[in-house]
């Protein structure tokens, strides 16, 4: 998913997360109307900007987003149409508290906190009060570089200012100091996504890979097991939640038409998630690391 800095209600510059009002509805919609309990308890965010539904979130999304039928955004957003019933046992299965509001933030920005850098982008950060959990999904993409490759040789010092940064940010929701060689071999991505999860306030924190190929789980677990061994499960959770994903005969075609080359398939994409013609989903499971 692309990167890009933003900044909504409810998200405060300095990473504490502070909860607002839920969005008023238009005046037209507003005489009359009654707030139903799930809208008092929910919020939904693409890119920072508020949306009034999941129709809302994919019309959101920019054709750079969809223009592959491959990208993990789709079975993401497919995933999450209900995203009260995907959450509920989820957050069971972590052990978090219910509480409310939740407020689902896709393509999620922190911006760095050291250095000169992009932001981190996560997916799908879902924040509550006291409870934060960030949501990387993996669908056909490949490996991603590792600290020590990013950092180039001979030592970039802007990027070990950015590094530090995201380090010392996963410290401030963790209260595990780690130094630079202590995470030259694990992804770059996962530290900074990792310390997204730790820029919200919160007391519950979870970073969770989402896989839709189900044959990559044991690779991304063993990924998040390299972070794993440097700090406590009780800091910070980390799992991987495989979701068995099973392409439709209509978007099969659309994934084949990729493979034979076609490019900017973002109208087409589009059309099959809002008619839900994208994927089914079995029974997902998670593994903790």
């Amino acid at each position: 998913m692309t990167a890009g800095s933003t900044s909504f209600e409810g998200y405060a510059p300095n990473c504490l997360w502070q909860p607002t009002g839920r969005q008023r509805p238009s005046a037209e919609h507003d005489v009359g109307r009654r707030v139903t309990s799930r809208e008092a308890e929910l919020r939904l965010f693409v890119r920072g900007a508020p949306q009034p539904d999941w129709r809302g979130i994919v019309s959101a999304l920019h054709d750079a987003d969809l223009d592959s039928p491959r990208r993990s955004t789709i079975p993401l957003v497919a995933y999450w149409q209900e995203p009260v019933a995907r959450l509920t046992p989820l957050r069971n299965e972590l052990g978090f508290p219910a509480t409310a509001p939740w407020t689902f933030s896709f393509e999620h920005s922190v911006d760095v906190a050291g250095g000169r850098g992009k932001p981190s982008c996560t997916d799908l950060m879902i924040i509550a009060p006291s409870v934060v959990i960030a949501i990387e999904a993996k669908y056909t993409e490949p490996p991603y570089e590792n600290v020590d490759h990013w950092r180039h040789r001979p030592r970039d010092p802007n990027r070990c200012a950015v590094l530090r940064g995201w380090l010392d940010m996963l410290e401030m929701g963790t209260s595990v100091h780690l130094p630079i060689d202590a995470v030259l071999q694990l992804p770059y991505q996962l530290i900074h996504r990792a310390a997204s999860a730790c820029c919200p306030a919160a007391v519950h924190r979870a970073v969770i890979y989402q896989v839709f190929d189900v044959g990559r789980r044991d690779y991304y677990f063993q990924e998040l097991g390299g972070l794993r061994a440097l700090m406590p499960a009780a800091a910070l959770k980390l799992g991987v939640l495989a979701t068995p994903a099973t392409a439709s005969a209509g978007y099969a075609s659309l994934l084949a038409r990729r493979d034979r080359g076609e490019r900017r398939m973002a109208r087409e994409v589009r059309s099959a998630l809002v008619d839900g013609q994208v994927f089914s989903f079995a029974e997902p499971s998670l593994l903790l690391a």
